[in-house]
């Protein structure tokens, strides 16, 4: 399993699905190992911010990137998922959406059911007509369709990634179809789209503040999957971009070390120079509150993160045989795991931490990973495999290699959950 859902290579359905599709891809997927290890990285940001707030950790410092990391994802989706499919008939298109769906869909509902079980507000909140409604919402993944902190944040809230990524796989046949000759106005569209949505968050009563009591601009800007569609689109557009260049010269070292340099400086400019773009044209009509909200919270990184991505996937810099290391690709494989359960272990930590933070952040973020990875690798071996591998069987009849279970990592992974539960529980003992 790699880290992401849209990853070619690894996907029986997808190999045997390649004949019946209307155009052959033009180019092969390349290496995935720097681009699964970018991804464990933009997980470990998405993490540090949340244990930020919910821990009472120190302030996010560089680590603000945190709100276009997410950015990362969306375009890797668009990417892989082009690569992987040149396009999709009509006649296959409930093929495609399950399988997609039996990608994310079990792991979903793991996480919400875990949430469910050790968590005293989730009971309260099914006692309540809203809490309902978005049990149900989150039931059928579609929970970020509906813009609401009383939606989005009652149960699992990093769960609304795999909400939007689902609203994207059920427009990914139409968007794939004929990309290369009508990607301008597809793209075009999704801007149209973004600038309808900020302008009505400017006309409406709606804040462009975060708000917990219910739907504000910073909820429709951030996680309704419309506003998300132009970074999953670049993506699909930057998997044109790699299938019409030739293969890829071998670089000198020096070579491929200036040019990721200059992919994670261009991240870093961009995100400096936000503050000041913000200030410059929120007086603008047609940006007002809300684009210089958009602007903050997704705008300038999607191209530079677009062309990390690229160079990355050259699989020749320094940077991308960093994140190829074995035990950094293994992590990745992780990801979607740690998405649907770290929320709930923070939550379930926090009464516990004292309210004056910590003096050693960063030791405390260390110190949670052993309950992080044991977990997620749980739910990767107890529900993401076997979910996917009955998916593929149900889908595709072709023979597959049964694979012997896990029993030894799994019974490791279980035993340092609990020593570390154990230990999380003795730590914060002294701060109930």
């Amino acid at each position: 399993m790699t880290t992401l859902t849209d990853l070619p290579n690894t996907s029986v359905l997808d190999r045997a699905a390649a004949p019946r599709l209307r155009a052959p891809v033009a180019a092969q997927p390349p290496r995935s190992l720097a681009l699964m290890g970018l991804a464990f990285l933009a997980q470990i940001v998405i993490v540090w911010r949340h244990s930020s707030k919910l821990l009472g950790l120190a302030p996010d410092s560089f680590l603000t990137l945190h709100g276009t990391t997410v950015t990362i994802f969306f375009i890797l989706s668009g990417f892989y998922l082009t690569l992987a499919h040149a396009g999709v008939a009509p006649r296959e298109y409930p093929r495609f959406i399950f399988a997609r769906l039996a990608r994310i869909w079990p792991l979903h509902i793991a996480g919400l059911l875990l949430a469910l079980l050790i968590l005293p507000r989730t009971h309260a909140a099914l006692a309540t007509p809203i809490g309902r409604t978005s049990f149900a919402a989150n039931l059928a993944l579609v929970q970020a369709w509906f813009p609401s902190s009383r939606i989005i944040g009652i149960y699992n809230p990093p769960a609304w990634f795999l909400s939007a990524l689902f609203f994207m796989y059920l427009l990914f046949p139409l968007l794939r179809h004929r990309l290369e000759r009508n990607w301008p106005i597809k793209l075009g569209a999704s801007v149209a789209i973004v600038m309808a949505l900020i302008f009505f968050c400017n006309t409406t009563a709606l804040s462009p503040a975060w708000s917990f009591s219910g739907v504000s601009g910073a909820y429709v800007l951030y996680f309704h999957p419309l506003a998300r569609l132009p970074e999953f689109i670049l993506g699909m557009i930057l998997a044109l971009v790699y299938q019409r260049l030739p293969s890829l010269p071998r670089l000198r070292p020096l070579s491929a070390a200036a040019l990721e340099f200059a992919a994670l400086a261009a991240i870093v400019i961009a995100k400096l120079i936000t503050p000041s773009v913000v200030n410059a044209v929120h007086h603008i009509p047609a940006v007002g509150a809300g684009g210089g909200l958009y602007l903050e919270m997704i705008g300038l990184e999607i191209l530079p993160f677009a062309f990390l991505i690229l160079v990355l996937s050259s699989q020749q810099g320094p940077l991308a045989r960093l994140l190829s290391l074995r035990p950094v690709t293994m992590l990745s494989k992780l990801v979607f795991s740690i998405f649907v359960t770290h929320m709930t272990v923070l939550i379930v930590l926090a009464p516990h931490m004292p309210a004056s933070g910590s003096d050693y952040p960063w030791l405390v973020y260390l110190a949670l990973w052993p309950l992080f990875i044991p977990l997620a690798y749980l739910f990767h071996v107890l529900i993401e495999q076997p979910t996917r591998r009955w998916a593929q069987s149900h889908s595709v009849h072709t023979a597959s290699v049964r694979k012997p279970f896990p029993w030894r990592g799994l019974a490791i992974a279980s035993s340092v959950l609990v020593c570390a539960s154990i230990a999380a529980f003795c730590l914060t003992a002294h701060h109930p």
